[in-house]
């Protein structure tokens, strides 16, 4: 341990969760089936400070105390991210498991809200049926959630399974079951971006102050010194271009879970495009990221009519592709787009960390190829050594 972190990548010989953790956590409920859980992998990633941890169990454990588990590690470690992959044996895949990892399928497949209320499984020998009671088939298969499910399946339980939809397949949308289902989801999804802004602003803050910038234009530093925490942009140059100072290390794009939690990221923007709606009182800017991980695709709407849409529109005035940023928002499915988008509820413009040849004798390398090589060439080596 170092700072209260373990470094790196690791493999554990047959200790268990308990063994490893015990001494930093607190007897609780979900310590019970989680505690003899054999840890076979960790890793830190100590610039972010998240933990992925891999735990291969006898019986299967339900999400909800996994998710008890990454919570109070978070806590315990001071960790800003924890993420358990369980692994359970095949025997363990039941029509209960099944019902008890919905939360999960949900969260990688935004479809599945709403159209498994009700659902019951059957597992076959090579097929799980999932026979549907209040519609919706259609809207599941067109968004791959039954791909989902499967990856989950040889993710958690190690087996090759197709996922079939059954029952009842079309929607009523005027039935009073389906109107309650949209409020509960509008509900679900109004707390869900409450409780992402106040975690948001729970975080400790990872920007320094520092002499004021001005919009789109990052404070200066000294990019001749490598960012601190392993970064590839300088938090001391933030500029705020709405929603205030960003308070977390951003995550890696590569590997980004869009289940609609909050999140903070950082990239370069290309492929920046506006289009307007309602005769112009509504502009949707839509952008990409890349932070040489990966790239996701950002959108975000300003209001014209919105008093409290003045700081985006303003911040948004002068946007333009190359800009580097650091965002809070959240990312998951978007219905409409038919992607995985990135929500910004924060923007910060920073400098980007470019590797600069600062050695007073410059040095030149010269590339070329012989006879040996695959590449076209006239020239055997030895002619090139004496000549050199």
């Amino acid at each position: 341990m170092k700072n209260g972190i373990i470094e790196g990548t690791g493999r554990m010989a047959d200790s268990t969760f308990k063994q490893v953790f015990g001494v930093y956590l607190a007897d609780a409920d979900w310590m019970t089936p989680i505690g003899d859980g054999i840890v076979s992998a960790i890793t830190v990633r100590r610039g972010s400070r998240e933990m992925e941890l891999s735990l291969t169990f006898p019986a299967f454990v339900a999400p909800a105390a996994l998710t008890e588990a990454e919570k109070a590690i978070c806590a315990a470690l001071s960790l800003s991210h924890t993420v358990i992959t369980p692994h359970f044996p095949a025997d363990a895949l039941t029509p209960e498991a099944l019902a008890a990892l919905v939360p999960v399928w949900r969260q990688r497949a935004a479809a599945v809200n709403g159209n498994l209320e009700g659902a019951t499984f059957q597992i076959e020998d090579a097929a799980v049926t999932v026979s549907l009671t209040h519609g919706g088939r259609e809207v599941l298969e067109s968004t791959g959630s039954d791909r989902v499910l499967e990856d989950i399946l040889r993710q958690y339980f190690h087996v090759a399974k197709k996922v079939v939809f059954a029952g009842q397949t079309e929607v009523d949308t005027d039935s009073d079951h389906y109107k309650a289902l949209m409020e509960k989801a509008q509900q679900e999804e109004a707390e869900r971006r409450e409780a992402a802004r106040a975690a948001a602003a729970a975080q400790p803050s990872a920007n320094p102050s520092a002499p004021a910038g001005t919009p789109h234009k990052p404070r200066a530093t000294d990019t001749s010194v490598r960012p601190q925490n392993g970064l590839l942009f300088y938090p001391e140059t933030a500029v705020p271009l709405f929603g205030g100072p960003i308070r977390e290390l951003p995550q890696k794009l590569q590997g980004l879970s869009a289940d609609g939690s909050p999140v903070t990221v950082w990239g370069e923007v290309f492929g920046y495009e506006t289009r307007a709606f309602r005769e112009g009182t509504r502009i949707r800017h839509n952008f990409n990221i890349t932070d040489k991980t990966d790239s996701i695709s950002v959108c975000l709407w300003t209001d014209q009519t919105r008093v409290r849409d003045k700081d985006k529109r303003e911040g948004m005035s002068d946007f333009k592709d190359g800009l580097t940023l650091w965002m809070t928002g959240t990312y998951e499915y978007d219905d409409y787009l038919h992607t995985n988008v990135f929500s910004p509820m924060a923007i910060s413009v920073v400098t980007p960390f470019k590797r600069q040849d600062l050695a007073p004798e410059k040095r030149v390398e010269l590339h070329m190829h012989t006879k040996m090589s695959q590449m076209d060439a006239v020239s055997d080596a030895e002619s090139l050594v004496l000549r050199a």
